[in-house]
């Protein structure tokens, strides 16, 4: 605090005080920086994303601390990162974002494949600074690269109507299948392409070779019809994360072949209207 005395010529004066300083001679703490999508409460929660799609807009959320002065101050820049290793390339020069948490930018061309950066800096009330950088987020405009996957229904179980497939009923459905299965090995199929038919069966389906380059994969879906696509039987229902390797489907159960679970046990509820009356090749995704 600064204190004033003024004094006149008759003797008499008066004193004035300040509101007084505080020494601040730290810059903000910086917490983080993040993208988010365009909710209005994922951006004020700063929920954050490492992929989109959309190639005009991006939204940031920050966070600066100052205990002393307050943040009094932010603004933000976007720099573009292709990959090849070269620098990273300004794309949207220094905005002023006043006292706010978040913003938005618009009107931009983003490139598919490219990582964009958000760099923040925040001004706290003695003018000292701090930057803060994203770790980015990636655009990515392409489903999974499936040319080398590879869906294999081969290994399907077949279960008599007694349930466990030791019956008469159940010995006659395991042998029509195994039948059906070594005429496909031999490069024939049953008439209409059906592998079996019975009245309650479990479905053994394994895949692989799936890859997406730029967002990596992050889910499988798995659905059962009776032609390409077909979702008749088991609509597309969640089948795992992306290290799982297959489903055993046995009624209205699913048990997620995963080895990165413990067990390999990771389980889940899948309805089913009606019991799984029938499988075709065609399931395994022929596009005719």
């Amino acid at each position: 605090h600064v204190t004033v005395r003024a004094w006149n010529a008759a003797g008499s004066y008066v004193d004035v005080a300040s509101d007084g300083i505080v020494m601040d001679v730290s810059p903000p703490l910086g917490l983080r920086v993040a993208h988010t999508d365009f909710s209005a409460e994922a951006t004020a929660a700063g929920t954050e994303i490492s992929f989109q799609q959309s190639t005009d807009s991006l939204a940031v959320s920050w966070g600066f601390r100052d205990y002393e002065s307050d943040v009094a101050l932010v603004r933000w820049r976007v720099f573009e990162r292709d990959g090849q290793g070269g620098p990273d390339q300004l794309v949207h020069d220094w905005m002023n974002a006043g006292k706010a948490t978040s913003a938005v930018l618009e009107g931009l061309t983003l490139n598919h494949g490219s990582r964009y950066i958000a760099e923040v800096e925040a001004f706290n009330g003695a003018f000292l600074s701090t930057r803060l950088r994203s770790e980015g987020v990636r655009i990515d405009l392409t489903a999974p690269d499936v040319s080398a996957a590879a869906l294999d229904l081969t290994r399907m179980l077949a279960i008599g109507g007694d349930g466990d497939g030791q019956g008469a009923a159940g010995a006659g459905f395991a042998a029509a299948a195994k039948a059906a299965l070594a005429a496909e090995e031999e490069g024939e199929e049953d008439e209409g392409g059906v592998l079996f038919t019975t009245q309650a069966h479990s479905v053994h389906v394994e895949w692989s070779g799936a890859a997406d380059d730029e967002s990596d994969l992050l889910m499988y879906e798995v659905a059962i019809g009776h032609g390409a696509r077909g979702e008749e039987l088991l609509r597309f229902t969640a089948a795992g994360a992306k290290s799982a390797t297959g489903v055993l489907i046995d009624g209205p159960s699913m048990r997620i072949l995963d080895p990165h679970v413990a067990g390999d046990e990771a389980a889940a509820t899948v309805r089913i209207d009606g019991a799984l009356a029938a499988t075709t090749r065609a399931a395994a995704g022929d596009d005719d």
